[in-house]
């Protein structure tokens, strides 16, 4: 019983002392930072600007043909989203109307992308 109160009286003082150590470490970094005139929390600002996520939002589209028209649709939906002649056209109705700026088109076992209103095939 004396050796575990000794084994629980060692990890609480570590886990203390490891505390004041970083508080201290801390304390010390502060004050070199202001000696050498740089201001801690501007910096940190400016540093999570600059980390700042970009998403990309890529929608899966496919097409259908019926005769000489193309109807483009959301792939896990089944969602008309625009009709056109051709592709090209599509890629910039569906930017235009829908603000669909990213997606992949799957066409006649073909895999395009759409990417602001351009089209590109893709080939592996």
């Amino acid at each position: 019983m004396e050796l575990f109160t000794v084994f629980i009286a060692f990890i609480a003082g570590f886990i203390i002392g490891e505390g004041f150590v970083l508080f201290k470490l801390r304390n010390v970094l502060k004050t070199l930072a202001s000696v050498q005139g740089i201001d801690v929390e501007k910096e940190l600002e400016k540093a999570k600007e600059e980390q700042e996520i970009i998403i990309y939002n890529i929608q899966r589209l496919e097409i259908e043909q019926v005769n000489d028209t193309l109807y483009l649709y959301d792939r896990l939906n089944h969602i008309f989203i625009c009709q056109a002649t051709s592709i090209e056209e599509l890629a910039k109705l569906c930017k235009s109307y829908n603000n669909i700026v990213s997606a992949t088109v799957i066409y006649q076992d073909k895999v395009f992308i759409f990417d602001d209103g351009t089209v590109q095939e893709y080939t592996q």
